[in-house]
């Protein structure tokens, strides 16, 4: 056959994005920093309380994309996606 066969091989974490509200604040600052520099960070994303089972996702990523949303009638958007390096730790 002319298909691909994909066989299990590196474990990728893949991307995690997620939007804010933009304030310039200083590590919304950080993060432009980080993206221009490469910089590599350790993250936590934290479940709400409201959650059954409250969890927290550690991680190790480069900034891979960081944008803003600017609409007319609505506040401005911080767009921020996370590249992982590494493997993630469930807690």
């Amino acid at each position: 056959s002319n298909f691909e066969e994909m066989l299990p091989g590196i474990k990728r974490g893949g991307s995690v994005g997620f939007t804010a509200n933009f304030t310039n604040v200083a590590t919304q600052q950080q993060l432009l920093t980080d993206f221009n520099n490469r910089t590599k960070r350790n993250f936590k994303l934290v479940w709400p309380t409201s959650v059954a089972t409250p969890r927290t996702w550690s991680f190790t990523a480069y900034v891979e994309s960081l944008g803003y949303a600017t609409p007319v009638t609505d506040k401005i958007a911080l767009e921020v996606s996370l590249k992982m390096t590494g493997a993630p730790v469930l807690a």
